[in-house]
């Protein structure tokens, strides 16, 4: 029988064990994480803002989380197309899935469950930047129909751009 897990917002409650997922997930390629950033900080503002996610198994294990971010920065950059068109668009921030469960397409249902979200709260799509290291996300991406728009230097990094529609 297959592995059920359920999407849930996650809780104060939950911070240790995602920030364990998050320190795990330095070390794959492209990740721009550190030891600063994403923060318990970071992540306790995240839940106050009804704006962090997790998948938990059928033993109650947290096993992937997705954010969606509000980042003025990011927002403010020339890339966006859902700036000219009056859209409303959020940014999906801070994915991560545990090792051991990665490659079974978790990643892919956070989206699909964090876009849901953001469709029920009134958002007409989605935004999202991306180093240019990290070839799994970025296949990822394009697998889920986002649409490259283009480069940016933001944050101390360069980014791709990616969006797309709800």
């Amino acid at each position: 029988m297959e592995e059920q897990f359920t999407f849930v917002p996650a809780l104060l409650s939950d911070k240790a064990e995602i920030m364990k997922i998050y320190r795990d997930s330095m070390d794959q390629e492209g990740c721009t994480w550190s030891v600063d950033y994403p923060n318990e900080t970071i992540y306790e503002d995240d839940v106050k803002r009804d704006a962090v996610f997790c998948l938990k198994n059928e033993e109650g294990m947290i096993v992937g989380a997705i954010s969606v971010d509000e980042d003025d920065a990011v927002d403010r950059l020339d890339n966006w197309t859902w700036k000219s068109r009056n859209k409303r668009s959020g940014e999906i921030a801070r994915l991560a899935v545990k090792m051991e469960y990665q490659n079974r397409g978790l990643a892919k249902r956070l989206f699909r469950e964090v876009m849901d979200v953001l469709r029920i709260r009134g958002y007409d799509g989605v935004h999202l930047l991306v180093s240019p290291g990290n070839t799994a996300a970025l296949r990822a991406y394009q697998k889920l129909n986002f649409r490259y728009a283009g480069q940016a230097d933001a944050l101390g990094h360069r980014w791709y751009c990616y969006e797309g529609d709800l």
